[in-house]
């Protein structure tokens, strides 16, 4: 989710602004990071993480599963 906003933000000091960190090291590596990605992936990766989440919590997959299933995903990404 911080990637998200962090690309949609753009650079460390309206990261730092939006309030969504106050560490100017985190503003920066955030940026760094979202630009690496595709608005689009993001929102994907985002979307798997919360069928994962719902997954976990209703009991239908393992949360080691899951977690390993999300991780296979964004590496396909």
């Amino acid at each position: 989710r911080d990637l998200l906003v962090a690309k949609e933000l753009k650079t460390a000091d309206r990261i730092i602004g939006s309030g969504l960190t106050a560490s100017h090291f985190f503003a920066r590596k955030l940026a760094g990071q979202a630009g690496r990605f595709q608005t689009e992936q993001l929102e994907r990766m985002l979307e798997d993480a919360f069928q994962a989440d719902w997954a976990v919590k209703t009991g239908k997959i393992d949360g080691e599963d899951a977690l390993s299933l999300l991780v296979i995903k964004a590496c396909e990404a």
